[in-house]
């Protein structure tokens, strides 16, 4: 990537699965993973099934919406996508 500042950045590769009307999906929306269980990720931390059950049936009591956000930045405005319906969100193994 000779020329483009990627200092501090990080890439993921991935594979685009499902994407339009003919997947059932409106505009601009897609099906993904927040979380895996079972890898250890950067920090040493692996995430257990479970770990966000609580969390999810209290977001879904609320109602709010949940931010979608681009890397984890909470503080810049321009890092929030979107949302997530807290009803669609749910635990796989």
């Amino acid at each position: 990537m000779s020329g483009v500042n990627t200092v501090g950045v990080k890439h993921a590769p991935f594979n685009i699965k499902a994407a339009g009307d003919e997947d059932g999906l409106k505009p601009g929306a897609f099906v993904g993973y927040a979380s895996v269980f079972g890898n250890v990720d950067s920090y040493g931390d692996i995430v257990e099934p479970g770990a966000f059950a609580d969390t999810l049936e209290a977001l879904k009591a609320k109602g709010d919406p949940i931010p979608l956000l681009w890397g984890h930045d909470m503080f810049d405005p321009f890092s929030n996508i979107g949302t997530i319906d807290p009803t669609s969100a749910v635990e796989h193994e």
